[in-house]
């Protein structure tokens, strides 16, 4: 396991965990241009990747989409506000995926379609107004999901 949490590294570069067995990743609380795309490529058994509070307001689908393997991701408050449909389309063995406290107001049709082995969706703590009938459509593992959705009306 690595963890790098609140220090001060200023970039993680193309190819810094090359080849290296590691099942846990924590990137918590860093920089928000700090992780490269090629940075965590190769990363085979990886299992579980912690991206939380880093400012992400983009997922670079090629930073994750090689790591099927992975079973767990956190990309909780971070300043995500769309959900594309390629996000995580790889990522056939995620069983959890963190989406908690973003800025998400819109998650597209089919974003969530890949993920068969998903058993945990958190979503809560979002700006999402609206969700289309199929959005979660062949989720046929999810066990629990959250969504908390905060409505103002003056």
């Amino acid at each position: 396991n690595l963890y790098f949490e609140k220090n001060l590294i200023k970039t993680i570069g193309s190819k810094s965990f090359y080849n290296i067995s590691i099942s846990k990743l924590n990137l918590i609380g860093l920089n928000k241009n700090l992780i490269q795309s090629n940075s965590i490529k190769n990363l085979n058994f990886l299992r579980e990747i912690n991206f939380e509070k880093n400012q992400i307001k983009e997922i670079d689908k090629n930073i994750i989409s090689e790591l099927t393997n992975l079973l767990v991701l956190n990309l909780a408050e971070n300043l995500l506000r769309i959900i594309h449909k390629d996000h995580f389309g790889k990522l056939i063995s995620l069983k959890d995926l963190d989406l908690r406290y973003n800025k998400i107001f819109l998650i597209e049709m089919g974003a969530f379609e890949n993920l068969l082995s998903l058993q945990l969706l958190m979503l809560s703590h979002n700006s999402i107004r609206k969700l289309k009938s199929n959005t979660f459509l062949n989720l046929f593992s999810l066990i629990n999901m959250y969504i908390y959705i905060y409505v103002y009306n003056p």
